[in-house]
């Protein structure tokens, strides 16, 4: 009875560890991605942003 529960207790540890990194391994991928898409937005925003200060800048240099 103890090497069947020895037995048990090592193939629920043995299945679980790998099971429990892959999934965080995809988590954090999908952290990632989203993170990057986040990021890639700020960015573009700022970039319109820019382009709007200087076309208002100009806009009230010519003025």
């Amino acid at each position: 009875m103890k090497k069947f529960f020895s037995w048990c207790t090592f193939f629920v540890i043995g299945t679980t560890i790998p099971l429990v990194l892959s999934t965080m391994s995809l988590c954090y991928v999908n952290i990632e991605k989203e993170s990057k898409k986040i990021h890639s937005y700020n960015n573009e925003y700022r970039k319109k942003q820019r382009e709007n200060i200087e076309m208002e800048q100009r806009k009230n240099q010519n003025k």
